[in-house]
């Protein structure tokens, strides 16, 4: 671990050190891509959890709209008149009056989930973004179908007022953002590792290519936990562009000294 650290060091502080990276061991160099992927999961960890936080927070306001009701005989009962309450992620609907058709309902929520209490059927709306054909889907439920059958305004105010995500979901989901972020990374060394190659026939550097990989992955150390921390601050750079093209900059610079002296010899 000690080789590993001074690698992590020279690739802020000595960046020529950063050559002699090449005749690292394919165990280390695995075990610090694993550690630079962590890194990149990060971002995509707090953005999943923060969306989620977001439209468990939109369920919680709808689930205050939500008036008394019961089901009777299957069908929906409720002195309440009908209304229509839209957030970022959801539209909801009570409509026990039956003012509102199926359609009116998927038309009005075809960018976001559509959620409707209608007088015989409980309908979900999905948006035009998870329909194959691009039209929003309809699934309707009746209500003598599974807990509906139980359902009361009460009951549900008080399931969608407590939603919450449990603690083990931020471990799961960092998890499965671990494994596109190791994808990222492999896709990063061997994509630049070619363009590494490129440039050390035009300098005739004889280097080979599971060197240059070695290399390109510790040289990529600075652009990936720099960008990551900018993403925190602006979520929408473009993380990946920048470590690309910060990471094969930092290689050329790591073989400026090589290439003077190969000029110097000849």
């Amino acid at each position: 671990m000690h080789e590993l650290n001074i690698y992590f060091k020279a690739s802020f502080l000595k960046l020529e050190d950063l050559y002699e990276a090449r005749k690292i061991s394919w165990g280390k160099a695995i075990f610090y891509l694993l550690f630079l992927s962590v890194i990149i999961a990060l971002p995509i960890t707090t953005d999943t959890w923060t969306t989620t936080e977001e439209i468990l927070h939109d369920a919680r306001v709808v689930g205050e709209k939500i008036p008394d009701f019961t089901i009777v005989d299957k069908k929906l009962e409720s002195k309440a008149n009908g209304f229509m309450y839209q957030t970022k992620y959801f539209v909801f609907t009570f409509d026990p009056q039956g003012k509102r058709t199926e359609e009116e309902i998927a038309s009005v929520s075809s960018d976001v989930l559509g959620i409707a209490f209608l007088p015989n059927s409980f309908v979900v709306s999905l948006p035009q973004s998870l329909s194959v054909d691009e039209e929003p889907k309809l699934i309707e439920m009746k209500y003598d179908k599974g807990s509906f059958r139980d359902m009361t305004g009460k009951r549900l105010r008080h399931a969608m007022s407590t939603m919450s995500q449990p603690i083990w979901m931020l471990v799961f989901v960092y998890l499965i953002s671990f494994i596109p972020a190791i994808f990222q990374m492999v896709w990063l060394v061997v994509f630049l590792g070619v363009a590494g190659m490129i440039h050390n026939k035009l300098s005739r550097l004889s280097i080979r290519y599971s060197e240059v990989i070695r290399i390109i992955l510790f040289a990529s150390t600075a652009p990936i936990i720099l960008s990551t921390i900018l993403v925190f601050f602006f979520p929408t750079l473009n993380s990946g562009f920048i470590q690309t093209v910060a990471t094969l900059i930092l290689y050329f610079r790591t073989l400026t000294p090589l290439k003077v002296k190969k000029n110097q010899n000849q």
